[in-house]
């Protein structure tokens, strides 16, 4: 694995200032990258200056692509094909490499022959005084291992593509970056390839991940970092129908499986599709969801275990679904009135109140959205409390 090959991808648009110190750190590195492509995807600032300032310093090991503005994704299928080593790490131009982010991940490798992907953990950090980055913590994982990884990252971007290394095989295979997207295409790409090769998890942070104010996206469709999560909903909502299309039900267990066909594995694999259906701001598929499991749990005469009560809850807690019921919970009662018609959907009504309750306590800063989630879930008690089905408090999990 020494001898292998690391093509360095950054991408950049109008972040002259920063890519200085982003190049210097990917040049220092213990284990030299193969080349550095940098694609300027249309910059109007001194880039080229930039680059070939820090290219005259250190022997021109970097490679410049200039190409017309056209947003990120359409950079990166731009320069990909031009990659001439093994191995593919895309970077961004904002962030900073810690010095031995290639060969950590190489040894990584090494320790693992099959694996084509790794997956490494970083550093959140801000700009100091002078520009430059400083790290402030370390981002923290979820509980994830070889056997959930899959469901874990359906769940949610636990990392990112500059803690990535992937063979570049894998990127052909896969097929190129969504150009629809204008954000979350690293977390879209990252999801087929999690779901196609087998991963190496890193939780050693590699790189310091830079939080900072400005604007992103191509110059035409560019908005501030305050309206960045509304677009961050708006695209994972894309991301999240191409699962519910592409992903079968035995996709969302850990592991996976092809199919399902116990009844107890079937209501888990709904409630974990409904909760990733919830933190991609999908409220319509996940009532749908809630309902097949009501009906499910129905027609075996079954009552929701512990587990699956906080699976519920859970899936109310989402970030991204507490805001779509912020922005209009009208219609998410419509919809969610649909699991008054069974004993079980009405248990479903009310563990999504108490999941909204709780986010109400510790999830919400401003008292008017902290009011309308109360409002909701009092709205979600009165239609749950009718026929409530009651559970034995030593109801266990499956």
């Amino acid at each position: 694995m020494k001898s292998a090959r690391v093509s360095v991808i950054v991408p950049t648009y109008n972040r002259a200032a920063l890519l200085e110190e982003c190049l210097h750190s990917l040049l220092d590195q213990t284990v030299p990258p193969h080349e550095i492509i940098v694609v300027d995807d249309g910059s109007t600032d001194d880039t080229a200056e930039r680059v070939r300032s820090v290219n005259n310093c250190c022997g021109n090991r970097i490679v410049y692509l200039y190409k017309e503005n056209g947003g990120k994704p359409r950079a990166l299928n731009f320069a990909l094909p031009l990659a001439t080593g093994d191995w593919i790490w895309i970077f961004d131009d904002d962030d900073v490499a810690m010095l031995t982010s290639i060969q950590s991940r190489l040894e990584a490798l090494a320790r693992h022959p099959r694996a084509k992907v790794v997956l490494s953990n970083h550093l959140w950090g801000r700009s100091g005084a002078d520009g430059r980055i400083e790290p402030v913590s370390v981002h923290r994982w979820p509980e994830v291992n070889e056997s959930n990884l899959q469901l874990q990252f359906m769940r949610s971007c636990f990392t990112t593509l500059q803690g990535a290394l992937v063979h570049r095989d894998c990127y052909r295979e896969v097929g190129p970056f969504r150009t629809d997207l204008l954000t979350s295409e690293d977390y879209e790409m990252l999801l087929r390839l999690v779901r196609r090769y087998p991963v190496v998890l890193l939780e050693r942070p590699t790189f310091v991940f830079r939080r900072h104010e400005g604007t992103r996206g191509p110059a035409g469709q560019r908005y501030a970092s305050d309206e960045r999560e509304k677009q961050f909903v708006r695209y994972d909502r894309m991301v999240g129908r191409a699962l519910r299309e592409e992903v079968p039900l035995g996709g969302f267990l850990a592991p996976a499986r092809e199919t399902v066909r116990e009844p107890a594995l079937k209501r888990l694999a709904l409630l974990n599709r409904m909760t990733v259906m919830a933190g991609k701001g999908l409220e319509q598929e996940m009532i749908e969801d809630a309902l097949s499991y009501a009906a499910l749990a129905e027609g075996e005469h079954s009552r929701p275990t512990r587990n699956e009560r906080r699976l519920i809850a859970r899936a109310a807690q989402q970030r991204y679904f507490v805001l779509r019921v912020l922005e209009d919970p009208v219609s998410f009662f419509t919809e969610a009135a649909k699991l008054r018609r069974t004993g079980t959907g009405r248990a479903v009504l009310y563990a999504i109140a108490r999941g909204l309750l709780g986010v109400s306590r510790w999830g919400v800063r401003a008292s008017h959205e902290r009011k309308k989630l109360i409002g909701v879930a009092a709205r979600l008690y009165t239609a749950a409390l009718p026929g409530l089905p009651r559970w034995p408090r030593h109801t266990q999990a499956h």
